[in-house]
């Protein structure tokens, strides 16, 4: 290695290059490590990975030009060569439980140049050989692995659509899907993660209802939702409490059509029961893109395929049901949309639940493009029955919130709202 190239091993001098703030320790230590596989010929390798990525048909639309050009920057630029380099062997070492901080990557000053807003994309197209490699191996077909992938041309587009201005933000996001953990499946997408909530499900062993409890500790308002939500705290909160022992389980239900906390306690002879969910058990998220209707048959169809994908191809990593946070799981929909709207059809086949971050930023963001006046609310658009059904629930003086939900792979039936037919609490 020359002694020029040797400079930009120290990070230090290549973040002060870059215009951003010094390294931290641990970003130190990550540079170190990718570092050592640096060689002349590694810029080879990362131009000739995004070219081919790009020659695969990642990127179909005007974004594609876009991002090819942007390649001049890591050709002009050794310190985003550098990092680039630092990147993409972190994000490539990733799949199925490898190790990347996205959070470690720097934000970037425009004033590096034209496309600087589209490097991160680029990097992710470095990492497109080794993450279809490892879909591959996996037995995982070209159709899955391309329609999976195909999120960074559309989070790409939708900066564009947004800002105005070409770009890529969702590093974050991103990296489930190089990661090995989600893939697009038909209309949905699903993520493999641990369950992070503190509810309880439990299945009667004889005629298989289920009933969700909340775990002890948790603070709701008197509308059975979690208490802060939105800003807005109830002064009677009232504290969840859930106990179980050989003879009894008793707690706080949660009810699945309303998705709220009923303060009356449940109690269950808990031989007569079955725990199918618990806190960091494995389960399937959820996640639907923007790309159209949520065509009702097609999102059955989609759940359908993730039963049969993910034990044939990751037979190790078994799931206890599928979870959903979402806008669209909103129980305040059916208030205002027809019953056979596809939003509330959707949210009808869930086992709701109060989700402990709700807010209307989603509903905001997704239906107003994060253009909303709340001080002047006949200023905001109202073309759609959604933002119709939006503005009118805010006038009424309500507010919106996301929603949570549970689907379990026995109980799928789609089209027959199972858990709203289960006489939960007799």
């Amino acid at each position: 290695m020359s002694q020029n190239e040797s400079t930009w091993s120290d990070p230090v001098h290549a973040f002060a290059a870059l215009g951003v703030p010094a390294p931290s320790d641990e970003q130190k230590k990550d540079w170190a490590e990718t570092q050592k596989s640096w060689s002349e010929d590694a810029s080879r390798q990362l131009l000739a990975a995004i070219a081919a990525s790009l020659d695969a048909g990642i990127y179909k639309t005007e974004a594609g030009k876009v991002v090819a050009d942007a390649l001049s920057l890591l050709k002009q630029n050794k310190a985003l060569e550098r990092l680039a380099w630092h990147c993409h062997v972190q994000m490539s070492s990733a799949p199925w439980g490898g190790k990347c901080d996205i959070g470690q990557w720097p934000k970037l000053p425009d004033e590096l140049g034209d496309g600087v807003r589209l490097f991160y994309a680029l990097v992710f197209l470095s990492c497109v050989p080794a993450i279809r490699k490892f879909h591959k191996e996996r037995g995982i077909s070209d159709e899955v692995s391309l329609d999976t992938l195909a999120d960074l041309e559309l989070w790409t587009n939708e900066e564009k659509r947004l800002s105005g201005t070409w770009g890529f933000k969702q590093m974050g996001w991103l990296s489930n899907h190089f990661s090995g953990r989600l893939y697009k499946l038909g209309r949905l997408q699903f993520e493999s993660h641990p369950y992070s909530y503190n509810f309880q499900a439990f299945r009667n062993k004889q005629d298989r209802r289920v009933v969700l409890f909340a775990g002890s500790g948790q603070k709701f308002r008197a509308d059975g939702l979690f208490d802060g939500i939105n800003g807005v705290h109830d002064p009677q909160a009232w504290t969840s409490a859930f106990t179980c022992d050989t003879q009894t389980l008793r707690g706080t239900p949660i009810d699945p059509k309303l998705g709220i906390a009923r303060r009356e306690p449940l109690s269950l002879k808990a031989d007569e029961w079955t725990c199918v969910l618990s806190r960091h058990e494995p389960t399937l998220g959820v996640h639907i893109a923007a790309t159209g209707p949520m065509d009702h048959a097609h999102c059955g169809e989609s759940f359908r395929q993730a039963c049969a994908f993910f034990p044939k191809h990751f037979p190790e990593r078994p799931f206890r049901a599928f979870t959903c946070s979402s806008w669209l799981l909103d129980q305040y929909w059916e208030d205002y949309l027809a019953p056979d709207a596809n939003i509330v059809r959707f949210l009808s086949e869930w086992y709701l639940y109060p989700y402990p971050y709700a807010s209307d930023h989603q509903h905001i963001e997704r239906i107003f493009d994060s253009k909303f006046d709340p001080k002047n609310l006949d200023a905001n658009p109202q073309k759609s029955s959604v933002q119709k059904a939006f503005v009118q629930h805010m006038q009424a003086g309500k507010r919106w919130k996301m929603g949570a939900s549970l689907l379990w792979p026995e109980d799928l039936d789609w089209g027959k709202q199972v858990y709203r037919k289960m006489p939960l609490f007799t």
